[in-house]
């Protein structure tokens, strides 16, 4: 059972992010609610894709955020995010760094993803609602789903979810300062630090041309930098660029 009083659990529900953006506009729920679920019949990634979890094996998270940022610094709740799920792998696993824009990545596999969904209105943000999936005690994986690695099978022990969940919200509350007083640039130093492939030569797929080149920077406005072979500085956004080591 959860510490927190704010802790909504569900057995099923179609995405745990709809379920609490659609009860927060409803009731006006308190800052850092959250909602975890055994199974989402349609669980959700970036770019309109599905995320998949065996039932009752994974984290299936949200949490609602209530913050003052302005449309234009979003993405530092992105960053921000990615360094707390990131946090949390780190207890249990080495070798743990954040994929552009916020995936989380151990030994090179995939073992976490986010989603942030956000409610504006006009020109300001309503709300956030931050989207993470986990995988947690999941052994198996379809073949779509190669490069994904579980804290299960990293560490040859099962895991409590709910546990997991709090351990999450902890973080978020403990660190959320940083948010609250946007230190961007120590959201931003920590996030670079701990960057994939940052200043590492690899291949990546643009459209139907592979280049070859160095990623070097993130943007405020979450576009990837990449420096190519020729010095070129080219400004990727999100769902523009695939990733393939060279």
């Amino acid at each position: 059972m959860s510490e927190f009083q704010a802790h909504i659990h569900l057995s099923q529900t179609d995405s745990t992010n709809n379920f609490l953006k659609n009860l927060h506009r409803d009731l006006c729920l308190e800052n850092f609610t959250f909602v975890t679920a055994d199974f989402q019949t349609s669980g959700k990634g970036q770019h309109s894709k599905s995320w998949h979890s065996e039932a009752n094996s994974n984290l299936l998270f949200s949490i609602l955020i209530l913050h003052k940022l302005e449309i234009d610094e979003l993405f530092y709740l992105s960053k921000f995010s990615a360094l707390i799920v990131k946090l949390l792998c780190m207890r249990y696993a080495e070798n743990v760094e954040i994929k552009w824009p916020n995936d989380i990545f151990v030994n090179k596999q995939k073992i976490a993803g986010i989603l942030i969904e956000n409610s504006i209105s006009h020109t300001s943000v309503k709300f956030s609602i931050v989207g993470i999936g986990l995988n947690v005690n999941q052994i198996q994986f379809p073949d779509s789903l190669k490069n994904a690695v579980s804290l299960s099978q990293i560490t040859n022990q099962a895991f409590d979810n709910e546990q997991l969940a709090d351990d999450v919200v902890l973080l978020f509350k403990t660190y959320f300062y940083l948010i609250e007083s946007k230190q961007f640039a120590t959201i931003d130093e920590l996030y670079h630090e701990h960057l994939f492939q940052k200043n590492v030569i690899a291949t990546y797929k643009i459209g139907q041309n592979q280049i070859v080149g160095q990623i070097k920077h993130v943007c405020a406005n979450g576009q990837l930098l990449i420096e190519t072979e020729t010095e070129d500085i080219i400004a990727l956004s999100s769902g523009e660029v695939e990733f393939s080591q060279k």
